[in-house]
């Protein structure tokens, strides 16, 4: 069909599906399907789609290959801005929310503000921005707000470490918010060579960060004439985290239900 095409390629129409980002290629691709008079000609053939619709070309190339990070670049400003994705990824999977990474579009926003339009793939954009950034920089390093969504308490990386320090050993944490899934929750990473030396109540502290609903949970689960006389259930925690921490029970070994009982006994 290939003479065919040439022949009369001012009679053939063209219709396009599916443009999407192609990191190998480095550009947008779409299918291409090419008729005449209704006979279908090529189908499914890959074209380049910017110059089609660059319109379109530059969205989907901001979109996927920045945002989505789908690009493969060890430019300075795509790892920091990937660097901090995953910070504030893994603060939500920490701290069990989903409200501190910035939606998608919030992020397209910042690049779709600076980039041209004429930049729809990665030849044109690496040579707008070696240029661009002989001027500026720092033009395309994102500031933290671009991808925090909600306020983070200062102190979010002592609430959640990433290890746990015992007896000369660091003990890695593993942190995953996925409810109804065998490993949500806090895994901790136990090496074989030191089974012996693992402390027996230790691990029942958790981390700082959840260490509160744990004490509500305790709590709650008293018979009620015990827990009568704790209620409002988060007032007294609230009242008992610094005994608790002032106690130094976590660095003797002593269980959390133990320490807790004799913190709310005096």
């Amino acid at each position: 069909m290939a003479w065919l095409r040439e022949l009369a390629k001012h009679l053939l129409k063209f219709h396009y599906d599916e443009p999407h980002f192609s990191a190998k290629e480095g550009q947008v691709l779409a299918y291409e399907t090419a008729s005449l008079y209704g006979l279908v000609l090529t189908d499914k053939r890959k074209v380049s789609y910017a110059g089609i619709d660059p319109k379109i070309s530059r969205e989907i190339f901001i979109r996927s290959a920045l945002v989505e990070e789908q690009m493969r670049s060890n430019a300075p400003f795509y790892q920091h801005n990937k660097a901090l994705r995953k910070q504030f990824t893994e603060l939500e999977e920490k701290s069990r929310r989903r409200d501190l990474l910035a939606n998608d579009d919030a992020i397209y926003d910042f690049y779709e503000q600076r980039i041209p339009e004429k930049v729809v793939n990665m030849a044109s954009f690496d040579h707008w921005r070696k240029q661009a950034e002989k001027k500026n920089p720092q033009l395309l390093y994102a500031p933290e707000l671009v991808f925090r969504m909600s306020e983070l308490d200062q102190d979010a990386a002592l609430q959640f470490p990433d290890r746990i320090h015992w007896e000369g050993v660091d003990y890695a944490l593993r942190y995953r918010f996925e409810p109804g899934h065998a490993e949500d929750g806090i895994s901790l990473r136990l090496p074989v060579a030191v089974l012996n030396r693992v402390p027996h109540f230790r691990f029942d502290w958790l981390v700082p960060g959840v260490l509160a609903e744990k004490c509500e949970v305790l709590i709650k689960s008293l018979p009620k004439q015990y827990r009568r006389a704790l209620v409002p259930v988060p007032q007294t925690v609230a009242a008992l985290m610094p005994l608790l921490k002032e106690s130094h029970f976590m660095q003797k070994d002593i269980a959390l239900e133990q320490a807790l009982a004799t913190i709310i006994q005096k």
